[in-house]
């Protein structure tokens, strides 16, 4: 408990430290204000029939390395997810303790315990969001894609969108900082310079909003205009990957054109399933984690 109360003290929340004997965390700047993880992991631990809590910790990026420190030091730590806008940082943090994909995309949102009991990160957001976008549209090889937004979830979608279109698919990138115009050079996808968006719309089967446009403070903004989304061939799919609220901005301008749409609810399902499984490896089988997690989602 005492490992505990200094955990709380990095955090920002108030906890009443009743916790039972192992637990997981969602931890980002903000996560006590909306994030699901929370509710979906705890169905899941309930259906699994394991005495743990998922909590939401709140932390600054001062304190955020000391958190992980003390949380790789309690054994009743088991792993958990990381929000925004940590992602990088928290692969940063851990090194050479990430996989293959978190070390090409230098972002993780998920942490759970190695064979060695050290904390690991992988990533969950890409997977999710491919078999998300599968179960919508059917199989994505050789369509033409554009992700806009390349920050740590962004990342993710591109490298397993990347995969899911080859061979002859074609994958575009865009974010509104030309810093991140490198990321598209080691996927071997096309850059396009956030002004130049206009000039691939009318080719694409699918975008994907990957940035915070439509969220949070920018709630009643659109990553597109109108007129931008006039741009899109009719058969295009919308993917906004924000599931809360929903629907946003972009997914209403694109329903009143009659494009197809899907929001993040389904990715954020999909990318939970999977982190609970790299935590606790499913005791009672992946379906009944999907079940509990469905019952609330």
């Amino acid at each position: 408990m005492n490992k505990l109360k200094e955990v709380f003290t990095l955090t920002s929340n108030s906890f009443d430290c009743e916790i039972s004997n192992q637990f997981a965390s969602i931890i980002g700047s903000s996560p006590s204000k909306g994030a699901r993880s929370p509710a979906l992991w705890n169905a899941a631990f309930k259906a699994h029939g394991m005495d743990a809590r998922m909590l939401a910790f709140d932390v600054s990026s001062a304190n955020l390395y000391m958190l992980l420190a003390k949380l790789e030091a309690n054994e009743d730590f088991i792993g958990g997810s990381i929000a925004v806008p940590y992602k990088e940082m928290v692969a940063e943090w851990l090194g050479s303790e990430l996989s293959d994909s978190s070390k090409l995309m230098g972002s993780v949102n998920c942490l759970y315990r190695s064979s060695r009991g050290s904390l690991f990160g992988t990533n969950t957001d890409g997977e999710g969001a491919i078999t998300a976008l599968e179960t919508k549209i059917g199989n994505l090889a050789n369509k033409s894609a554009l992700v806009l937004g390349l920050g740590g979830a962004g990342k993710s979608v591109a490298a397993f969108l990347k995969r899911a279109i080859e061979p002859k698919g074609r994958l575009f990138l865009s974010n509104r900082s030309a810093a991140r115009a490198m990321y598209a050079e080691r996927l071997k996808a096309k850059w396009v310079p956030w002004p130049d968006l206009d000039s691939v719309l009318p080719y694409l089967d699918i975008l994907v909003n990957c940035t915070s446009i439509g969220s949070g403070e920018q709630t009643n903004r659109s990553v597109l205009t109108l007129e931008q989304l006039c741009h899109l061939p009719h058969h295009a799919i919308v993917y906004d990957i924000i599931y809360g609220p929903t629907p946003t901005p972009l997914l209403t301008l694109s329903q009143s054109i009659h494009l197809d749409v899907l929001d993040g609810r389904p990715m954020n399902l999909e990318q939970a399933i999977l982190a609970f499984g790299y935590a606790t490896n499913h005791p009672n089988g992946i379906a009944t984690t999907r079940a509990s997690m469905l019952s609330i989602h």
